[in-house]
């Protein structure tokens, strides 16, 4: 058995409109809108494998396994689905044995859908074999089969590979559950909003943390540069000043030398001058006397 539907072809068999046309484009210009636009509006091609969404509503869906588990027909013969077909001409031997196999579960009452367009869930009423009333089931998109094969022609007929135990244990459907989903999406979306928005102001608040931390960092090498600056500048003052003290020291000392120098040297003069003045004055008396 080939699976009923892809996703994609299942799409396009709703036509779901935007979800369908944003997603999937035709380079095929039969498919084209006549007005050119080619976007928005198509004509659908003649394709076997296409069929109308409204067309599977309301389709019978078959198990070909029975009992509890097995894979052999249900034993209860009386709500068996013999509907007889002419299959002669178009399917051959082993299509009609299935026919002969196949035990109805109930109808599809539904689709589901997602935003995209693509189907996920088929909702098939059962219960009219099995003696109770009938409930809605969901039943997985791709557990859904063509039998025979579209391609190979015949009667068509949809059947899951489910025993009668578990169609009787499946779980029911319940339409508010999509609602609930939808909630929880928006308050999902609500949450995501919020959380990027606390990320993003996070990664914000530590932008600003590291660029506060940077230009602390730059400003205490900048004070460190000027302190080590001013610092040498002071020492290079205090080496000046005090080469200009000892300078000044030395050329004081110098000159009170030369003073020294200079006052012994006048000294000197005196003494040989007062020295002079006494032989000169001895000399002069001794003139006087001899002339007496």
């Amino acid at each position: 058995m080939n699976r009923i539907f892809t996703t994609t072809a299942l799409s396009a068999l709703l036509l779901t409109g935007a979800a369908y046309a944003e997603q999937h484009t035709t380079t095929d210009s039969a498919a084209m809108d006549q007005t050119g636009s080619g976007g928005v509006f198509a004509q659908v091609p003649a394709n076997p494998d296409l069929q109308r969404g409204t067309d599977l509503i309301g389709m019978t869906v078959y198990t070909m396994m029975g009992g509890s588990g097995g894979d052999q027909p249900a034993a209860d013969s009386g709500s068996a689905d013999t509907t007889s077909s002419d299959t002669s001409g178009s399917a051959d031997s082993g299509s009609a044995t299935a026919q002969d196999q196949r035990q109805s579960i109930g109808e599809i009452n539904d689709l589901i859908i997602t935003r995209d367009g693509s189907v996920d869930y088929v909702i098939v009423g059962v219960g009219g074999f099995l003696g109770i009333g009938e409930r809605n089931v969901a039943v997985n998109m791709d557990s859904l089969e063509y039998n025979p094969p579209m391609q190979d022609g015949g009667e068509m007929f949809l059947t899951i590979p489910a025993s009668q135990s578990e169609i009787e244990n499946a779980p029911e459907f319940d339409p508010a559950s999509l609602e609930a989903g939808g909630s929880a999406g928006s308050s999902m979306d609500s949450g995501q909003a919020t959380g990027d928005a606390a990320q993003q102001s996070g990664q914000a608040a530590e932008q600003a943390g590291q660029n506060a931390e940077q230009a602390a960092e730059e400003a205490g090498q900048n004070a460190e540069q000027a302190a080590e600056e001013a610092g040498q500048n002071a020492e290079q003052a205090a080496d000046a000043a005090s080469q200009e003290a000892e300078q000044a020291a030395e050329d004081a000392g110098q000159a009170a030398e030369n003073a020294a120098e200079e006052a012994g040297q006048a000294a000197e003069d005196a003494g040989q001058a007062v020295e002079d003045a006494g032989q000169a004055a001895e000399q002069e008396v001794e003139e006087e006397t001899s002339g007496n």
